[in-house]
């Protein structure tokens, strides 16, 4: 079923209502069949056209939010390029709303054209599915249209839309826009609104805002456990669904490095790494603020206590992620002290994050491995890491299964997107399409070359030192 997007019933000063550019000899490039299949699509609907922002069935629309864009506040910003067309609902009863990006000109764009080049719109699609994959909550791809227009950014490039489903677009951004401008009564409309439509279960408001933190901390705990470095953490690129959103230089990191970052707009390393969890906190920091002026006095204290929980929720949620990567069953039988010096031995000795988690679970049967280097505090935390295990009386095979389905052998890695969308934009399909049927069992391996390589480290000439937004 495809609705009318529930914005709609939202006063005027939410959204700004207008619709995708006109275009001629639009192409479905990329379509994702089994999320369609997933959600059912209405047979009865011409989606090629539809997903180019064309023959649409509801009105479309733009939402309007503020953001803290590298810790500076930008008081309106809005959908400048992105338009919500509906709501799809899956069998199962759940609704998404299916927006398009990269599709033209909105009263937000300011200086923008609204149009995306090819290249980011399938970076999108690729990394967004790559998270589903690994169970990482993420908005999805449904497809990516060429536009058949040129789109001018360092280069002139060949236009795109990709498509994009989430549980609601409702970023922090989104109470700071209301927030910012006093207004107590449209703050009250998107904060019932937000709790009816993502945490029904919540009797109030303060139930919601500590639902959205421990998603948040869940959240981000996975995007340590892989390796994950969004780069753009903005207030605005911050989701209340607790999915991840935004794709823009995002990556994963070959070599672990504590303060890796990818981002070329990233100079000063706001969100590197390791700061992910402060981000993360400093984010919802801004939202409690938001809150705030809904608040009583004792209000207020029980959200200061809210979000002063931030540190034990995330260091539970990192734990509990943890336990089974290192194939610990117990999670009280692991402290962060045994995973920080983990990640200092692999910074030292500059070892790849995704294949130092899979060899390690074949120390499991040997007592070493050339993979490693030998030195004699990693052979104290060998001996450690051995005697937790054993102290759980766990059947080696039952161990090594969870660590081989806990820890993926295929990533996303920088070098192996920018191949793929390298050789799409010349029309060449193949590379994308397998890498993307490797990403979606990331923790099997393939015998065969192609697969082989998906799963491999890049070459020093291969590796990627920076990446962009693209937009």
């Amino acid at each position: 079923m495809f609705h009318p997007s529930r914005y709609l019933i939202l006063p005027p000063q939410f959204y700004a209502q207008n619709s995708p550019m006109k275009l001629e000899n639009t192409k479905l490039f990329v379509f994702n069949e089994r999320l369609a299949q997933e959600l059912n699509l209405d047979e009865n609907i011409p989606w090629d056209r539809v997903l180019a922002g064309q023959d649409l069935p509801h009105k479309s629309l733009s939402l309007v939010y503020a953001g803290h864009q590298f810790g500076h506040f930008v008081p309106q910003l809005g959908d400048g390029r992105a338009h919500l067309l509906g709501e799809i609902e899956n069998p199962q009863g759940e609704l998404f709303d299916l927006q398009l990006k990269g599709s033209g000109r909105t009263p937000y764009s300011r200086q923008g054209d609204g149009q995306s080049p090819l290249a980011p719109a399938l970076r999108e699609f690729l990394i967004s599915e790559a998270m589903a994959f690994l169970d990482i909550p993420t908005t999805r791809s449904l497809s990516v249209v060429k536009t058949n227009q040129r789109v001018l950014r360092q280069t002139d490039q060949e236009g795109a839309i990709v498509s994009r489903l989430a549980k609601a677009h409702i970023r922090v951004g989104s109470f700071e826009y209301f927030a910012a401008r006093e207004d107590k009564e449209s703050l009250k409309i998107l904060t019932e609104m937000t709790r009816k439509r993502l945490y029904p279960e919540a009797q109030d408001w303060l139930e919601m805002y500590e639902l959205i933190v421990s998603k948040q901390a869940s959240l981000i705990a996975h995007w340590m456990s892989v390796g994950f470095i969004h780069g753009v953490m903005n207030t605005d690129n911050m989701s209340l669904a607790g999915e991840t959103i935004d794709f823009g230089p995002c990556a994963f990191m070959d070599e672990y490095r504590a303060n890796e970052v990818f981002s070329s707009i990233d100079r000063y390393g706001r969100y590197s790494y390791m700061n992910q969890p402060k981000i993360a906190h400093w984010n919802l920091s801004v939202l409690a603020g938001c809150l705030a002026p809904l608040a009583s006095p004792d209000q207020l204290n029980h959200l200061q206590d809210i979000l002063d929980s931030w540190e034990q929720k995330f260091n539970q949620a990192y734990l509990d992620i943890y336990a089974p990567k290192l194939g610990i069953e117990d999670v009280k039988n692991l402290d962060k002290s045994m995973i920080d010096n983990w990640l200092i031995y692999l910074e030292e000795h500059r070892l790849d994050f995704t294949l130092a988690h899979r060899n390690l679970a074949k120390l499991l049967k040997q007592q070493d491995l050339d993979y490693f280097p030998k030195t004699e505090s990693f052979e104290l935390w060998l001996k450690r890491w051995r005697s937790k295990l054993n102290e759980e009386f766990r059947p080696q095979q039952i161990v090594e299964l969870e660590m081989n389905t806990s820890n993926p052998t295929v990533i996303p890695r920088n070098h192996l997107v920018e191949k793929a969308l390298r050789l799409a934009e010349d029309g060449d399909l193949n590379y994308f399409n397998n890498l993307w049927s490797a990403l979606k069992t990331p923790y099997q391996i393939d015998q065969s070359a192609q697969a082989e390589e998906f799963s491999r480290p890049p070459l020093e000439h291969q590796k990627i030192q920076a990446t962009f937004c693209g937009t």
